[in-house]
């Protein structure tokens, strides 16, 4: 099986296939609330939009392919898969399933930026 989806950072490249079945996508708002001393009031600030998250299951080919992406944890650099490409930061992984042909599911999370 060849992989056919990827993210390149500065320092690496890592390869697997991005899953349909544990795609998850997130946006959340920035808002702080803040209680008034003394009083049932609170203010509120709307500070617009929190980073887009993708949250991905992934197929990798080895424990070494894993250990590529994992090392990549905490970098900026282009995701590119079936949706499209990205310019993200990954988050974190972490290891799953082996799988009987071969290879592992492992679950991704990336920052989406810019």
């Amino acid at each position: 099986m060849t992989t056919s989806d990827s993210f390149t950072t500065a320092t690496g490249t890592a390869s697997f296939d991005a899953l349909t079945d544990g795609r998850a996508r997130a946006q959340g708002a920035a808002v702080t609330v803040q209680r008034l001393p003394w009083s049932g009031n609170s203010v509120i600030w709307l500070g617009g939009k929190d980073a887009r998250t993708i949250s991905l299951t992934l197929w990798v080919e080895s424990d070494a392919a894993f250990d590529t992406l994992e090392a990549l944890a905490g970098e900026s650099g282009t995701l590119v898969w079936a949706e499209g490409t990205l310019a993200a930061v990954l988050m974190d992984t972490s290891s799953g399933e082996i799988l009987p042909w071969g290879g592992q599911k492992v679950s991704a999370k990336f920052t989406v930026v810019g």
